[in-house]
């Protein structure tokens, strides 16, 4: 009987607590945790969806924004603000955000077979790339409405990951935001890559923006730096891309993802 007493008693609060959000007129956006398995990597993968703001009254189309690294510290939650703030001031139209959680990162986010403390990391760049493309996008696009188009977003070794999306796959992805890429080990493959797709290539239609802070490490500035030079002087004329110096900022600068956006929506993108 108690417990009979207890569910009326939860069901009536919770129908209470829905009728007075609409009687506010007020739709709480929501996060969702879920998982998926990845057969082209061989494990279950974690990740977090946030609708925007009425999403569950409307039949409104979203762009989707994927984040790299998702599960560090509270990058997702502070990417969503982000968003959310730039939308409502209408500088971004609302989007919807995933968060792909890493498993193996150093894995995932490098190309080739390299040691790493006395550890042989053997690169599955390719593999996760292939899980995104064919597994997690294709999962987002039917459980939610989205309007195709997808920005992805990466910071330190996820960035150099999403510079190596771009150049892999150019209509995977309508706007790339890479903060402080780590070429690393990569280096050599991206540069090999970049030279190959833009050969005799008039259009780019992708939009690129990366950044460096100017106190981040020597190696990391001067690889930045390489890449840059590279695809000033081979990239078509029609590439909408930014490389953005940030004075006194060190690795992965914090409103990254704020300038990327800004960038990729200016002129009614």
């Amino acid at each position: 009987m108690k417990n009979i007493t207890l569910i009326i008693g939860l069901f009536l609060y919770m129908l209470s607590t829905f009728v007075q959000a609409g009687k506010e007129n007020a739709v709480v956006p929501v996060s969702l945790q879920d998982v998926i398995h990845s057969k082209v990597l061989q494990e279950m993968r974690s990740y977090m969806v946030h609708l925007p703001r009425g999403y569950g009254n409307s039949e409104h189309r979203y762009p989707v924004f994927y984040l790299l690294d998702a599960e560090q510290g509270n990058y997702f939650q502070q990417t969503i603000k982000t968003i959310e703030s730039l939308s409502n001031h209408g500088k971004i139209p609302e989007m919807i955000v995933v968060g792909i959680k890493n498993t193996n990162r150093l894995r995932d986010m490098n190309i080739p077979e390299f040691i790493y403390r006395d550890e042989i990391i053997v690169g599955g760049a390719n593999n996760f790339l292939s899980f995104l493309k064919n597994e997690l996008m294709s999962v987002i696009d039917k459980k939610y409405r989205t309007t195709h188009f997808n920005v992805l977003s990466g910071r330190s070794a996820s960035a150099t990951f999403s510079i190596f999306t771009m150049i892999s796959e150019p209509n995977l992805f309508n706007a790339i935001i890479a903060s402080s890429p780590s070429f690393y080990v990569n280096e050599k493959i991206i540069i090999t890559k970049t030279r190959a797709l833009f050969k005799n290539r008039k259009y780019f239609d992708p939009i690129f923006f990366m950044n460096l802070g100017t106190e981040d490490s020597k190696k990391r500035i001067e690889q930045t730096k390489h890449y840059t030079k590279l695809l000033k002087n081979i990239a078509p004329s029609n590439f909408k891309w930014e490389m953005r110096v940030m004075e006194g900022e060190g690795h992965v600068p914090e409103t990254s993802n704020l300038d990327g956006l800004l960038m990729i929506f200016s002129n009614g993108t």
